[in-house]
């Protein structure tokens, strides 16, 4: 099958202007805010190739010939990058979503303030809500007590950054709204299960496997916050040593029970990361949902893509998954 392509600059198509010239496309789709990006790398031998204009909007679609192409989004040129011998032209864009016409002065403004006896979901909602989003946020951190944090001469995307990453979480602005997710649970914000693509061996071209910090930790120690005693406690789950303290404080003791028993089966299990390199499809997406049913040290697991590169060229379509076990 053929590989082909389509872009789009401002709403007009210029697929027939780039394709004679492509060296390769490249666009890298991973979990969170500022990764998304696209780079065009364009022959420029004849150098009569106009420079675009920052802040154009590229529309861009990835398939093969003679079936439906499949957008993978839209990106703003951000950085253009001339360079000879030979005389090429790189495109750099990033996905429209981390951009400033999405994401006003206002919200990266820094600033200060202290958020105290807040629910996580309190304060996620508050700052969307000052910033003019819907918020959208993970069920998983319903039952999250913050006892006091501060934000100090920080704006509120990188305070929210910051805040995502403490929670191993991310956060994307999508069509209005702001989603707190958590990473690699292989859901939906509302707890839906996100649907599960197979691939089998004869698919990929090759595969790797790491596994980490199996057995690291014995005890998980979680705490949550007694409203009628107004004091921190603690729950634990396992017996062996070390221990492990989640920075978590959760709102009742189920919730914490719950979460020190999930974390301790992952220590147990051990953090599993895959790479896999396959023939390009266009389908695969930062959190999408894997399965291979034929290997035998990667079967009976569901794997969620944490980042992925979707490359054309002269050498074909080529798209390089990075994966984590499901948890």
């Amino acid at each position: 099958m053929k590989p082909i392509f389509k872009v789009t600059a401002d709403d007009k198509d210029i697929t027939d202007i780039l394709s004679p010239r492509l060296v390769s496309l490249n666009i890298t789709d991973e979990t969170g805010l500022v990764s998304d990006k696209a780079e065009i790398l364009l022959d420029n031998r004849d150098n009569i190739l106009e420079i675009p204009l920052r802040g154009t909007n590229l529309e861009i679609s990835l398939g093969y010939e003679n079936q439906d192409l499949v957008l993978m989004g839209n990106y703003i040129v951000d950085n253009i990058d001339l360079s000879s011998p030979p005389s090429r032209m790189r495109i750099i864009a990033k996905a429209s979503n981390t951009k400033i016409k999405d994401l006003t002065s206002k919200i990266r403004s820094p600033k200060s303030r202290s958020w105290h006896e807040y629910s996580l979901v309190g304060i996620v909602s508050k700052i969307a809500k000052e910033h003019k989003f819907t918020s959208l946020i993970d069920e998983y951190f319903e039952k999250i007590y913050i006892s006091h944090i501060d934000q100090t001469n920080e704006g509120d995307l990188s305070f929210l950054t910051n805040f995502a990453r403490d929670y191993d979480a991310f956060i994307k602005f999508v069509a209005g709204k702001l989603i707190f997710a958590k990473k690699n649970k292989g859901t939906t914000v509302t707890g839906k299960e996100l649907p599960k693509l197979e691939l089998s061996e004869n698919q990929i071209s090759s595969w790797r496997l790491n596994i980490l910090d199996r057995g690291k930790f014995g005890k998980v120690i979680a705490k949550y916050h007694d409203f009628a005693t107004a004091e921190e406690k603690k729950v634990t789950a396992g017996t062996g040593e070390p221990d492990y303290e989640m920075r978590y404080t959760f709102t009742d003791q189920n919730r914490a029970l719950e979460a020190a028993k999930a974390k301790l089966a992952e220590f147990e299990r051990g953090i599993a990361k895959l790479e896999i390199s396959l023939p390009g499809n266009p389908i695969l997406s930062a959190q999408s949902k894997i399965i291979i049913p034929d290997i035998k040290y990667l079967k009976n697991k569901e794997w969620i893509i944490e980042a992925i590169i979707h490359d054309i060229s002269d050498q074909g379509y080529q798209s390089t998954i990075n994966a984590v076990e499901k948890f």
